[in-house]
């Protein structure tokens, strides 16, 4: 009896014969090299324009040297810059490139959950085609979210609150809100408003209930990531092993750009073996 293990192979012989050649599993994936570790990459197929485009670079050695030159914790960290090879610890990082741009590739089934890879990009009011960078991109840190944080409209609910607190006989809210906001205090502001939700949702007599992909949502309550992303940028591929070094890097110190206080610098990037 032949076994699949057999047949494999004599395919790949047979093929091998008539000028092709099996593709490895491994075609896809490198590995990326840090002075804090690595991180094995899986490239996309489906995303064809930005995967050449990385390989391309990946042989030219473009990478190699470059600094993650923008790192937030439970967000993301971004690389790519050519500007920050040999950066001065005082150089503002992040608009340097190749000198073009790519083709937006946004899939519906690829989204930002922890480990995504995804090209930065201009912002709409100057890039309204969302085409990406020719060489910057991210890799995300994300944070944990709940199926109700998920499910619901929170740019709705948000405007919403901002009328609210702004009613006769609120300012005492209005003052903790602004106290958040003035201490940086993000995440107990979106705590705040979510405590608000179904006050809102009566006072206004109005739903703030989205449909989520259910698909996404075990990534992002079990995992991580960062959804307000999915949609808008081009993600061309996962990080398959080396999670504790992408938690290692986002949790590095860093100054008020982002930029990590030490370099955190790819050695190189390579094909896995």
């Amino acid at each position: 009896m032949i076994t699949m293990k057999t047949f494999f192979i004599t395919l790949c012989t047979w093929l091998i014969a008539f000028g092709s050649a099996c593709t490895s599993q491994n075609t896809n994936k490198y590995v990326i090299k840090t002075n804090m570790g690595s991180m094995t990459l899986l490239l996309y197929e489906d995303t064809p324009k930005h995967t050449s485009n990385f390989i391309k670079l990946v042989k030219e050695d473009y990478y190699d040297g470059l600094l993650f030159h923008r790192v937030i914790k439970d967000f993301m960290i971004q690389t790519g810059d050519p500007e920050s090879k040999n950066a001065s610890p005082d150089q503002q990082l992040g608009s340097g490139g190749p000198g073009y741009t790519i083709e937006a590739e946004i899939k519906p089934h690829h989204y930002h959950k922890k480990g995504a890879i995804a090209a930065a990009r201009q912002s709409d009011n100057v890039n309204p085609e969302k085409r990406s960078s020719g060489s910057q991109f991210y890799i995300v840190h994300g944070k944990k979210l709940s199926e109700k944080q998920l499910t619901t409209d929170f740019n709705k609910l948000s405007n919403y609150f901002k009328q609210y607190i702004n009613e006769e006989g609120n300012q005492s809210l209005k003052n903790q809100v602004i106290s958040l906001q003035r201490n940086r205090q993000f995440d107990q502001l979106e705590q705040l408003i979510f405590q608000y939700k179904d006050t809102l949702a009566a006072y206004y007599d109005i739903a703030f209930a989205r449909q989520y992909p259910v698909e996404r949502l075990e990534d992002y309550t079990t995992k991580g990531g960062a959804p307000h992303l999915d949609d808008q940028y081009t993600v061309f591929g996962e990080i398959i092993d080396g999670f504790d070094v992408l938690d290692k890097i986002a949790q590095i110190e860093t100054n008020q750009l982002n930029r990590p206080v030490k370099d955190i610098v790819i050695t190189d990037i390579k094909p896995a073996n």
